[in-house]
């Protein structure tokens, strides 16, 4: 015990109360002082040390509602230590020896050096535990002389945060934090002690309520809302609250009851650790840090923060607000204008919504602004929009977008605006590869997009810039009536009133429609192409054509067989003529008439005398080809023809070929195999020369004619070598549609496919990029593949090439190959394939019929 002589403090001269420990007072011990007993010795020290012979009891150091703490020696291991002994009266009580047995429990779970450490627990003779013994005091006896400073507290808290989350952690709930239980030894340390009613994370329902002995479950003053309300459903936010409640009482002196004032407005603590306390108070548990460790994070980065600055005259804004709640370790608004008192820097606002003069957050507002939707005069983000704007849509002035661009001066591939640069542009003046420009010729591709997306993007355009204009000056102008800055507020409540007048002035004028500027642009090139024609056709073709028409009508007629006879007649006569005009009519009517029965013999020998001028225009020779073969031709007919095959030009060769066709019923693994495979070589050759054009019109015309045929390997040969995929598979795809392609026009849809066919059609499905080609390839492979073996590598290609591949289209085709071709070795790649969780259940419908037909 101390003497009780001492009547000052050696350390800092103050006066002592009688029962100071080792002569220090409680302050001087936070800096390393000896603490103080709480009791003086007891009159039944004697029957302790009787019980308990096996320690020496040196002095009774405390007594509490449940039990006595002794400060005792263990000889054993010859250490001091604080022996805890259940109070006679309680120790014959099952509730409060379980409240003892908890404690045990609790601690014996925790080794962590600001926890209170046990040695071991006994029943006999009384229950009682061995612990460390801390030489110092409570914080209660530290505070007695009023709330302590910002740097005791920033120092005693982070440990008892680091403290509360190890037992967090190890599913242990102290529920009784305050400051009676928060020990400071000697030696600074910081010590959490009395886990009598600590919650176990392995413990079910209590087995006793201590309000039947008249106590609580905790303090009330630092129990949480929810601890006091329903007190089996609390977590470890209920120890974060308990610990806020101390910390606001070190920091004020006060407790926070009722509705109570921030600390730095209750005792001019440094306001940058107010968010922090206030969170921890905060009543809804799901409102408070999510754990201990982030809480001491956010406290030791309040106090590293700059100090919050206030207006220091009149006539200028420094102010900052922040919010109590927070979405992650971000104020769901933090408001902040001006610049720093201490370092003269600009203040950031930082925040799920952020206004001031620099703000981030995912909404932002300032002079610069940036966040995934931002305003102000330089803003990016995502969504920008102000007087200079860069994100992916940026809206305002001038916009910089690598996406879309809406603004006066609007620069991106998607550009709208007044000046408009891109890829795509609208506007009155419109620069790019597809433009609309009013003044200008307009694009289709253009004004398509442009009609579609550009009125919705000058509204948001214009509201969001009169919108987040007035929304940030109102901000503005309430921080600084916040800060008396009476001028400012004058100024950003004018302005404020900017946004809606010029919003509400806005003539809103109807939008250029560029479909319907490009619709009259082309009706008038139409016109005047028409025009053109009429006077081509006037000059070359009119009577061709009306002698064509009348011709047809009165050959198709049944009911006059002497007009039916007159006009082949003239028909026949025109063909023995040497005026182009007539013998192109009478040439289109006879060819257009093959249906309709007549005597074509007589027309046999006129045909021939054309087929042999070799200056004759093309068209009426072409026609002339194709009127012999629907005569009685003779071998010699088919050999003149066929000896056309290597004088006519390559653009003449689709109607030598449409003509072996119908000679040859689409047969060319015969007489006309030579011919066919001499046309299609110098058709290819002419592509090689022209790479500019993927096979034109003429070569189109050529491959036309192999649709559905059956061919030499010589000529399937050169069809597989002709099929390739273009860099621009696009392109390709559109020129499908026409025709284009050898693998879509001729080779997939041969009725005799060979090996070689089929593993090219198979290596352009796999390395095709776009389904639509791959699944063309595999669809001109149904029931033209005749050889089994090739039937067989078929269906394992196509398995593969779906296990790759997820689109309807290409499965579609696919399922149509293995329903034809799968054979029972395929069942497990089968099954494999049906597995796939992506798959459609129509599409897994159609493959487990395909799997059922082959199962056994």
């Amino acid at each position: 015990m101390n003497d009780p002589s001492s009547l000052s403090c050696p350390s800092c001269g103050k006066n002592l109360p009688p029962e100071a420990p080792h002569g220090l007072c409680p302050r001087c011990l936070l800096e390393g002082v000896v603490a103080e007993p709480s009791t003086p010795v007891d009159d039944s020290l004697d029957a302790v040390r009787e019980q308990f012979a096996d320690f020496e009891i040196l002095e009774l150091i405390g007594i509490g509602g449940m039990a006595r703490v002794y400060k005792a020696r263990d000889p054993l291991v010859d250490r001091i230590v604080a022996l805890k002994v259940l109070s006679p009266e309680r120790a014959v009580d099952p509730e409060w020896i379980e409240r003892f047995t908890r404690e045990a429990r609790a601690l014996a779970r925790l080794n962590h050096p600001h926890i209170v450490q046990v040695h071991r627990f006994g029943i006999s003779p009384q229950p009682h535990l061995v612990m460390e013994f801390v030489d110092g005091v409570n914080l209660r006896q530290a505070m007695q002389e009023g709330g302590l400073s910002v740097r005791e507290a920033l120092v005693i808290v982070p440990k008892l945060c680091d403290a509360l989350h190890f037992a967090h952690e190890h599913g242990v709930l102290h529920r009784d934090i305050k400051p009676e239980n928060v020990l400071v030894d000697t030696e600074g340390r910081v010590k959490v002690v009395d886990f009598g009613l600590a919650k176990l994370r392995d413990d079910g329902v209590l087995h006793f309520t201590l309000t039947q002995s008249g106590a609580r479950l905790g303090t009330l003053a630092y129990m949480a809302p929810e601890q006091v309300e329903n007190p089996s459903d609390v977590d470890h936010r209920a120890d974060i609250y308990s610990l806020g409640v101390v910390l606001y009482e070190m920091l004020t002196g006060e407790l926070p009851l009722g509705r109570f004032p921030s600390p730095s407005e209750a005792n001019g603590t440094d306001p940058r650790l107010d968010a922090v306390v206030l969170r921890t108070l905060e009543k809804k548990k799901e409102n408070r840090f999510a754990d201990a460790e982030t809480m001491r994070t956010e406290l030791e980065s309040a106090a590293e923060g700059p100090p919050p600055s206030k207006a220091e005259n009149w006539n200028e804004l420094n102010y900052e607000y922040r919010s109590r709640s927070q979405i992650g370790r971000w104020p769901l608004l933090h408001v902040a204008f001006g610049k720093n008192a201490e370092t003269g820097k600009m203040q950031h606002a930082r925040g799920m919504i952020a206004i001031g003069n620099v703000a981030t957050g995912f909404l932002s507002l300032g002079v610069f602004a940036r966040g995934l939707i931002s305003f102000g005069v330089f803003s990016v983000g995502l969504i920008s929009s102000g007087v200079l704007s860069v994100g992916v849509l940026a809206l305002g002035v001038f916009g910089l977008a690598p996406l879309c661009s809406a603004a006066v001066v609007a620069v991106a591939p998607y550009a709208f605006g007044v000046n408009a640069l891109g890829w795509i542009s609208a506007g009155v003046k419109a620069f790019g590869k597809h433009t609309a420009d009013i003044d200008g010729p307009i694009s289709l591709t253009a004004a398509t997009v442009a009609d579609r997306w550009y009125p919705s993007l000058m509204n948001l355009q214009i509201g969001s810039v009169m919108i987040g204009m007035t929304v940030f000056m109102l901000c503005a102008a309430a921080a600084a009536w916040k800060a008396s800055n009476r001028r400012v507020f004058v100024l950003y409540v004018a302005l404020s009133l900017i946004g809606p007048i010029s919003l509400m002035s806005t003539v809103r004028t109807k939008l250029p429609t560029y479909t319907e500027l490009y619709q009259k642009q082309e009706r008038e090139a139409l016109r005047r192409a028409e025009e053109k024609a009429k006077e081509v056709d006037a000059d070359k073709r009119k009577q061709s054509h009306d002698l064509a028409r009348h011709w047809i009508t009165e050959v198709s007629r049944t009911d006059d067989s002497a007009a039916k006879e007159q006009a082949i007649s003239e028909m026949l006569n025109a063909v023995r003529s040497d005026d182009p005009e007539p013998i192109y009519g009478a040439l289109s009517a006879f060819t257009s008439l093959y249906e309709i029965r007549m005597d074509r013999s007589p027309f046999r020998e006129p045909l021939r005398r054309l087929v042999g001028i070799a200056d004759l225009p093309w068209e009426i020779r072409g026609l002339a080809i194709t009127g012999l073969f629907q005569t009685r031709y003779e071998k010699d007919d088919v050999a003149t023809i066929l000896g056309l095959v290597e004088s006519e030009p390559v653009e003449h060769l689709g109607a030598i070929a449409s003509a072996l066709g119908v000679e040859s019923g689409q047969d060319f693994t015969g007489t006309y195999a030579a011919p066919m495979l001499r046309i299609l070589q110098r058709t290819f050759e002419q592509d090689r020369e022209r790479p500019q054009t993927r096979h034109p019109w003429d070569t189109r015309d050529v491959l036309r004619v192999l649709w559905g045929a059956r061919v030499t390997p010589e000529i399937e040969s050169l069809l597989v070598e002709w099929s390739v995929l273009d860099s621009d598979e696009q392109r390709q795809i559109d020129a499908a549609s026409r025709g284009y392609n050898v693998f879509y026009f001729s080779l997939s849809v041969l009725s005799n496919k060979s090996s070689i066919s089929v593993q090219r059609l198979v290596e352009l499905a796999r390395n095709a990029d776009t389904t639509n080609i791959a699944g063309r390839c595999l669809w001109g492979m149904k029931t033209t593949v005749p050889d089994p073996a090739d039937q067989r590598l078929l269906a394992s290609s196509v398995i593969d090439i779906l296990k790759e591949r997820n689109d309807g289209y290409l499965w579609r085709q696919g399922l149509g190959l293995l329903e034809l071709y799968a054979a029972p070795e395929h069942l497990p790649a089968l099954r494999a394939l049906a597995s796939l969780e992506e798959l459609p259940g129509e599409l897994r419908q159609s493959l487990g019929q395909i799997i059922a037909r082959l199962s056994p």
